[in-house]
């Protein structure tokens, strides 16, 4: 009885490891690419709307330089080796109030997150409510060779980013079109100008 029972124990843990065994061989593999949130494209001029927002980009503007704010005269504008990128955009919320989150410039596999210049122009856009498009303005600071192919993306924060809404829109910025706009881009810009 008592070999009965070890032998039953030997066959049922040999099962058991074998069944680990084919689970470690049919694990899910996680890809980069399911791991992204919902992205609906468009290009500029066009409404992007996903379940969260809808956002069009009206139009975009290049400064070489940016006015410096304050009320002294004597203070000289805000210059950079790139490019400030300034879009100008509309955006409204589809169920409930949304904040501008996740907002992004990419282009040429690189990621540009804001101006990089605290107080040059306010990217802080305050929250948009549902069926009522409100203007804002973001800008980025970027190297002149990364203007051309450039896209906004803007997304929605959240703990599951697979689960989370994006929108990203073409600039339209094709190589030729960029030297004829970093050749025009405006010399001491000025934020309060934007609307």
């Amino acid at each position: 009885m008592r070999v009965l029972r070890q032998m039953g124990i030997a066959v049922v843990g040999t099962a058991l490891l074998a069944l680990a065994m084919w689970f470690h061989q049919v694990e899910p593999q996680a890809r980069s690419h399911d791991l992204q949130p919902l992205r609906n494209s468009g290009r500029i001029g066009q409404d992007v709307s996903n379940s969260v927002f809808s956002i069009r980009v009206e139009r975009v503007e290049l400064a070489k330089s940016l006015k410096a704010s304050g009320s002294l005269a004597s203070q000289k504008n805000i210059t950079t080796d790139g490019i400030f990128l300034i879009i100008h955009l509309q955006a409204k919320a589809t169920q409930k109030p949304y904040t501008l989150d996740q907002v992004r410039l990419e282009s040429g596999g690189y990621t540009f997150t804001g101006n990089g210049r605290a107080g040059t122009l306010d990217s802080t856009v305050g929250t948009f409510e549902p069926m009522i498009w409100r203007k804002a303005v973001v800008s980025f600071e970027i190297p002149r060779n990364r203007l051309a192919g450039a896209r906004l993306v803007v997304g929605e924060s959240g703990l599951l980013t697979q689960l989370t809404a994006e929108a990203a829109v073409d600039l339209g910025i094709t190589p030729a079109k960029a030297g004829e706009m970093i050749a025009h881009a405006i010399e001491g810009y000025d934020p309060g100008s934007t609307g």
